[in-house]
């Protein structure tokens, strides 16, 4: 999203640089709600579904335990 080509012709005006920084921190900030909303609805749609509040569960401890599993994977190569 950083070579965004939208803003390109624009981004030759000095004046203006902040305001389209803002514009983009605005894009961005919108995509990430965009992208929560629907994360939101998809739990929501498992959890309405057949062992709905296990499979939520079950992904959650996942998640954590394969992020712990990086982690220290990382600690070993420094």
């Amino acid at each position: 999203m950083a070579n965004c080509q939208i803003f390109q012709p624009f981004e030759d005006f000095a004046i203006f640089g902040w305001a389209w920084e803002s514009v983009r921190a605005t894009i961005r900030a919108a995509r990430d709600l965009v992208v929560l909303f629907v994360h939101l609805l998809a739990t929501v749609a498992r959890l309405a579904g057949p062992g709905g509040a296990c499979s939520v569960v079950a992904e959650s401890v996942f998640v954590s335990n394969r992020f712990e599993i990086t982690l220290v994977q990382k600690g070993v190569r420094r």
